[in-house]
């Protein structure tokens, strides 16, 4: 089997104190869901930096040990508005604290900022659209299945979070890629890589044969 692993290396990016507002580096893997320990430099409060499924950040304090956090758990909401570029409706997943929310257009992959609330929808320029090569299987062996791409310019690996028309979408914002995998190009990958799962999935039962 082909498949290769899908841990993602930790990434420098920029960070804001939930206390104090300090912007300061910190290192964070590149995968949705993936948490840095971090303490402010300048007040010395102890947070936490979440990534999130689109691929931005966010801070969170983290409570002392025995103490229970006083915090209320972050709540989901959805942002959407007109993309900048083409007019088609961007829609994003964004958490209630503040900042600014950054998505990326599956229709031209313009690079789409909302401010906190969404009022005010923006762009900083597009990203380079492209397909990418399936190298693992993310996410459970059925309906849960995605596939992880690797981006050529940077050789990291990138899991695809994101699908709509038969097409898969992960965003590299380091390279500044919008990189993309068919529905048939998946499976075609499975098929070869992974057949037992496949044939399990579509309901099969793999049957022993002897000579």
């Amino acid at each position: 089997m082909k498949v290769r692993s899908s841990v993602a290396p930790r990434l420098d990016e920029s960070a804001t104190c939930p206390k104090c507002d300090t912007l300061q580096k910190v290192s964070i893997g590149g995968y949705p869901g993936d948490t840095s320990a971090n303490t402010c430099r300048q007040c010395g409060q102890s947070f936490n930096v979440h990534r999130r499924s689109d691929g931005s950040i966010f801070s969170r304090l983290r409570a002392s040990a025995g103490t229970p956090s006083t915090q209320l758990p972050e709540t989901a909401r959805t942002l959407a508005g007109p993309c900048p570029g083409c007019g088609s409706e961007v829609r994003i997943k964004a958490p209630t604290e503040g900042g600014h929310k950054f998505a990326v257009c599956l229709e031209c992959a313009t690079s789409v900022i909302f401010t906190a609330s969404g009022s005010q929808i923006t762009s900083d320029g597009k990203f380079e659209q492209m397909s990418a090569g399936v190298v693992a299987r993310h996410g459970s062996g059925g309906s849960g299945a995605k596939p992880v791409v690797n981006c050529d310019k940077c050789s990291r690996d990138l899991r695809c979070v994101m699908h709509k028309n038969g097409t898969h979408y992960a965003i590299d914002s380091t390279c500044r890629r919008l990189l993309t995998v068919s529905d048939a190009n998946f499976s075609a990958w499975r098929t070869e890589n992974e057949p037992e799962t496949l044939a399990m999935t579509n309901g099969e039962v793999p049957v022993a044969t002897s000579e």
